[in-house]
């Protein structure tokens, strides 16, 4: 500080203090009682106060509501899936509530990671690690029906599983080698394919939580209520359609305009009475919908054998290039020879038949291995970033060439170091911080 002209802050004052340890442990300010109670402590026991304020923070409840937060956001959470239908997603709260529970269990950040990444594969008994997979069901789901391409729909889905590892885990743009080598960093086209393969067999999967004598009489319970709701679409429709004919004669127009069809007065009393008798049942019956069976929101790999990864000419599907197999990406290998990825198939519970193809199993071993350059090093950055407004590596999506470099690289590599050896404990390392 003193090379660069520049004096530490002054310290902070005891009310400020409570509020920023609040603020940024549970997004809560301090309530009247607890600002008293900090107060009254001075010399030593305003140390002691200190100290069981942020252990009191560490364990609510609702530090894990705030933390998890900025997770969400990374992992592109929502409750629907976005774009023109923006159909809802009701089994997606299962995912927020466990990223909330993992926070506040403090959660080894290694197994929250390949619980994400391969949940079902490598914890096959456990509904709570094959809710963690709904990460890779989290990105925006485009369902244009004017575009029945399958491949090109594939490949779109195949695209957010692999980028969301590159932004989420490894702090990299790895995007950006869809279509061709990345310009500024060393990821080739090959690797990013290479990467993509991991999720080949990989497929959206609803894991139901009903018995099936259960799930059949919710279903007849569905059909019935949908059989309803058509039919009264049906009536509905036929007197619009009615009406619109009325209009089309008196007025000569063969698509009357919405003004015309306002101001008509073609529709008679007992047709307009019924129309509205109509679209209040419709409203009713929409209230009484059956709600969806119960199911986790998840994925397993159920194409039988992995289907093919090709590198795609300028990322297009319908211009494959050479076959590729799974494999690590050069620019993150710790030695002169590439490691290769240990791929076994694995019995898991969400399948009838056939075993899981295992890759994604290998693929999160790998990202959480104690000699990964990166993943310890973004997640703590992350941390710092959310405790201090700024980032050690200030582009925390983008370690690479184009992001910005750490301004204390040693600090950056002694957190990651610390972080590992406590058995990779976000809450160890945010006590460390507030302390």
């Amino acid at each position: 500080l003193a090379s660069k002209g520049l004096r530490p802050a002054a310290v902070a004052n005891p009310y400020s203090l409570l509020r920023r340890l609040h603020l940024d442990l549970t997004g809560i300010p301090p309530g009247d009682e607890q600002i008293r109670q900090f107060l009254k402590a001075s010399g030593e026991d305003a140390e002691k106060a200190y100290q069981q304020a942020v252990d009191r923070l560490l364990k609510s409840p609702h530090f894990g509501e705030r933390w998890a937060m900025d997770w969400l956001d990374l992992g592109r959470y929502a409750d629907s899936d976005g774009f023109e239908y923006d159909d809802p997603r009701p089994h997606a709260w299962r995912y927020r509530d466990w990223v909330i529970q993992s926070w506040n269990q403090d959660q080894s950040i290694q197994k929250f990671i390949v619980e994400q990444v391969a949940g079902d594969e490598l914890f096959p008994t456990s509904p709570q690690s094959l809710i963690a997979t709904g990460l890779h069901r989290l990105g925006p789901l485009r369902l244009n029906a004017g575009m029945q391409n399958e491949a090109k729909n594939r490949q779109e889905v195949l695209t957010e599983m692999t980028d969301m590892i590159g932004a989420a885990f490894l702090g990299l743009t790895i995007g950006c080698a869809r279509c061709h080598d990345h310009k500024f960093d060393a990821f080739s086209q090959l690797d990013y394919y290479r990467l993509q393969s991991f999720f080949a067999a990989t497929v959206a999967h609803n894991q139901p939580l009903l018995p099936k004598e259960q799930q059949e009489l919710l279903l007849k319970r569905q059909q019935a209520w949908q059989k309803q709701s058509d039919q009264l679409t049906e009536k509905i429709t036929a007197l619009e359609e009615k009406h619109l004919n009325q209009i089309s004669k008196a007025t000569g127009q063969a698509n009357p305009s919405a003004e015309a069809v306002e101001q008509s007065i073609h529709k008679s009393p007992a047709d307009a009475a019924q129309h509205k008798r109509l679209q209040e049942q419709l409203q009713q019956l929409a209230r009484e919908q059956p709600a969806p069976a119960p199911a986790i929101m998840a994925v397993a790999d159920q194409k039988h054998p992995a289907p093919a990864t090709y590198l795609l000419q300028r990322g297009e599907p319908g211009h494959p290039g050479e076959s590729v197999k799974p494999g690590f990406p050069r620019l993150l290998q710790t030695s002169d020879s590439p490691q290769k990825p240990r791929i076994t198939p694995r019995p898991v519970s969400t399948l009838e038949s056939n075993p899981s193809s295992g890759r994604r199993a290998a693929l999160a071993r790998w990202l959480v291995s104690k000699e990964h350059p990166l993943t310890a090093r973004v997640f703590v950055n992350r941390i710092w970033q959310h405790h201090f407004g700024a980032a050690i590596v200030a582009t925390p999506n983008d370690f690479g060439a184009m992001g910005s470099a750490a301004s204390h690289p040693q600090l950056l590599d002694w957190l990651a170091s610390e972080f590992i050896d406590s058995g990779w404990s976000a809450k160890h390392i945010q006590r460390l911080i507030m302390q």
